[in-house]
């Protein structure tokens, strides 16, 4: 079970709901829609009105959860180039290079943080998946440049 947390507009209270899964609220973001998307209980919410998110075990153990940022879909992050950036990064390894299991596990945490729109998400996965990549491994470390500088 899930639980979202959102807010209808910038003056009202937060409210909560109980979900069985997100992926009808993530399709939404993905797809850059901000058309309202109907809960169980029969509520609507826009995704981005969305605030946090959280996974709980079934006894109510809290898993993970995630802070949402006013998201993607104003067009206030550029993805593309993001993505390209990761793309630079990782071109070239395979498999075989011991980091591989490491930058898998990063682009995982990448998809979601992209999956939510989180842009600070987004900066830490990357900046650790520079730091994963330009660790020095059996292959030629490839020092990716941040900022213009090496």
């Amino acid at each position: 079970m899930e639980t979202i947390v959102w807010r209808p507009s910038p003056e009202s209270p937060l409210l909560s709901a109980e979900v069985p899964h997100l992926e009808p609220i993530r399709r939404a973001i993905r797809a850059g829609d901000d058309r309202p998307v109907r809960l169980p209980d029969g509520r609507r919410i826009r995704p981005s009105q969305l605030v946090s998110a959280a996974r709980r075990e079934p006894d109510g153990r809290l898993v993970a959860a995630w802070a949402v940022r006013r998201h993607g879909l104003d067009g206030a992050h550029e993805w593309r180039a993001a993505w390209r950036r990761v793309a630079a990064a990782t071109s070239g390894l395979t498999p075989a290079d011991p980091r591989w299991t490491r930058v898998q596990e990063t682009l995982g945490t990448l998809d979601a943080a992209w999956t939510w729109r989180d842009v600070f998400a987004w900066d830490a996965a990357e900046a650790t998946l520079l730091a994963v990549v330009n660790a020095a491994g059996e292959s030629e470390s490839k020092h990716v440049l941040i900022g213009g500088q090496r």
